[in-house]
């Protein structure tokens, strides 16, 4: 089943669910003509016109050719069952293929180790959330289809709780701090931006440490918006350090953006048991700080 979010009213169905399953429209359309898409019985056409908030069932075809090539790398998996698999992501990983990237993702070195769920799509399957090339930290794959939809209602919930931590450029001056602000694609800039006709964005940030130049925040995204926490925290004038489209010019550093997702929790998507994981500082960024630490010894003893 895939829930519908309310945003999506009056919206075609096939628009719709192409949104909501990771689907191209294309595939969407085809499998509504065979009758696989439907709302209580009742068979979807592409130009039906939803509510928000219903239930649609989608019946996967059994076999579905994703393109995709398993390839042999190593990945730090944390856990997994049958229905999920955590997963620590190092930084400089593409998560899906896509934009003529076929090869040398997560996924095609999922699919080495693990079925996945067919619903992200043939190019995307299991993935239920994502992460930035150069972000790292934890990640909760899909091994099954009841475990992805259940995963996909928990993140439309809010009932996913993501921590970051991220080191930013300058001192920020509030202890804790909330910025709202709608977040929006600039097709043409090919970057989001604020925009008050865009959508709703949430992040909540605690001050960890003030460096010299340089701070350390925890960070919460309370909503799940590409790119959310590296266009918030610049909106701000603290942009993350070594952030190459938010941030400043990062002239001998290129670690990426320094930003870590280290804290996930969710329910267990069949039994609903409580699951908490955490994931230490990659090196390099731990390395970093005890620069900034060294930095601010080096200034206090001049």
């Amino acid at each position: 089943m895939l829930l519908i979010p309310l945003e999506e009213k009056t919206h075609r169905a096939d628009q719709t669910l192409a949104r909501v399953s990771g689907y191209s429209r294309q595939k969407i359309q085809a499998w509504m003509h065979e009758r696989r898409c439907t709302i209580q019985d009742r068979v979807l056409a592409p130009s039906d016109r939803l509510l928000g908030g219903e239930e649609v069932r989608l019946d996967l075809p059994e076999e579905m050719e994703s393109g995709l090539t398993a390839e042999q790398h190593p990945l730090a998996v944390l856990f997994q069952d049958e229905d999920i698999l955590v997963l620590d992501k190092p930084r400089g990983m593409v998560v899906h293929p896509g934009a003529g990237r076929n090869s040398g993702t997560l996924v095609n070195f999922l699919v080495a180790i693990t079925p996945l769920s067919p619903v992200g799509g043939p190019q995307r399957p299991g993935i239920v959330h994502r992460l930035d090339k150069d972000t790292s930290g934890l990640m909760v794959i899909a091994k099954t289809t009841r475990a992805h939809l259940s995963l996909l209602e928990q993140f439309r919930s809010r009932q996913v709780k993501k921590n970051y931590l991220a080191l930013v450029e300058g001192r920020v001056v509030e202890d804790e701090g909330r910025i709202e602000v709608p977040l929006q694609l600039d097709h043409a800039a090919k970057r989001v931006i604020p925009h008050p006709g865009g959508k709703v964005a949430i992040t909540e940030f605690l001050v960890l440490r003030r460096f010299r130049a340089h701070s350390l925040l925890e960070c919460q995204p309370l909503t799940g918006r590409t790119h959310q926490l590296r266009v918030h925290l610049a909106y701000i004038g603290h942009p993350i350090m070594g952030d190459p489209l938010y941030g400043k010019s990062a002239a001998g550093f290129n670690l990426g953006q320094l930003l870590h997702a280290y804290r996930l929790c969710f329910r267990q998507p069949v039994t609903g048991e409580p699951l908490e994981f955490q994931s230490c500082l990659p090196a390099d960024f731990l390395h970093q700080l005890k620069r900034m630490e060294f930095d601010i010894t080096a200034t206090a003893t001049q």
